[in-house]
């Protein structure tokens, strides 16, 4: 099992001889997209015990008020096209971190979930993130210490220098993790934490927001980054690597990044995410490319 030393715990990402901190900061995209994911999935698995796996029946949903009017969870529950979602009891939103660490811990030991967990104010954490994600922008200074310790590497020499394939092994753990989350319950836990979502979205500044279009839209993001089968030619400019074809450098920040986890890992996410997202009933925008 690969230990606590093969992540980066420090609060701030910093450079190593092999790259840049733009060419170390792809696990962040990664972790990013599956830090609410982890905490998700480790509530469902914890809250719901064996006997309740396949309840016999539905439990009942949001209750109808007095007035008449319904429940915005049912709503939600609506749009997910989810009958079986049953409610827990939310902590309030800056009370959270207590609950999911510790939900999380009592799972597993597994060092992703560990370095997932590892940042404060995991809701609004996971919610900045995916703002800055669906803008295109990498969300580098909110998760700097799920940068990988092995330095970012390059093959060949002066006149041409392509991503040395051990830069993307890097990634295989993240990668591996997040394939393995279970969707059905991930999917659950999401429509059951929406307003603790939607809470954290709005304390950024958008008091009528909801937040599963700006995570669909950060979806669209990682879907929309190509993977590339053969080598990947960069260039040194001053402190960072720039990728030689200019369609590559031209994509937004958070593809760049994806990209860089190598084409194994990005079908892996990209293939997750799209299982997500139907689990879900995301409206993702179509592609642009």
């Amino acid at each position: 099992m690969t230990d606590l030393g093969d992540f980066q715990f420090d609060p701030e990402p910093t450079p190593t001889p092999g790259g840049s901190p733009r060419w170390q900061s792809t696990a962040i995209v990664v972790g990013g997209v599956a830090l609410l994911a982890a905490a998700i999935l480790a509530v469902y698995l914890v809250r719901r015990g064996p006997a309740e796996m396949v309840p016999a029946e539905a439990p009942p949903l949001a209750a109808t008020a007095a007035d008449g009017s319904v429940d915005a969870t049912e709503e939600i529950l609506d749009e997910a096209d989810s009958d079986e979602v049953p409610p827990i009891d939310l902590p309030p939103l800056d009370g959270s971190d207590s609950l999911v660490r510790d939900l999380v811990a009592a799972l597993s030991a597994h060092p992703t979930f560990v370095a997932w967990i590892a940042t404060d104010d995991l809701i609004r954490t996971f919610v900045v993130v995916a703002e800055n994600m669906a803008e295109g922008q990498t969300p580098a200074r909110h998760l700097g210490n799920l940068s990988p310790r092995e330095p970012f590497r390059t093959a060949g020499g002066r006149q041409r220098s392509v991503i040395d394939p051990r830069s993307y092994e890097r990634y295989d753990l993240i990668a591996d993790a997040f394939d393995s989350l279970d969707v059905a319950g991930t999917a659950q836990l999401f429509v059951q934490l929406a307003p603790l979502l939607d809470d954290a979205y709005r304390d950024l500044g958008h008091p009528d927001g909801e937040f599963r279009p700006v995570l669909a839209l950060a979806v669209r993001e990682v879907l929309d980054a190509p993977i590339v089968d053969g080598e990947i030619a960069v260039v040194s400019r001053s402190v960072v690597f720039e990728f030689v074809d200019p369609s590559l450098e031209a994509l937004t920040p958070v593809q760049r990044q994806a990209l860089r986890m190598g084409p194994r890992n990005l079908r892996l996410v990209q293939r997750k995410l799209r299982e997500l997202s139907e689990a879900l009933g995301l409206d993702v925008p179509a592609g642009g490319a």
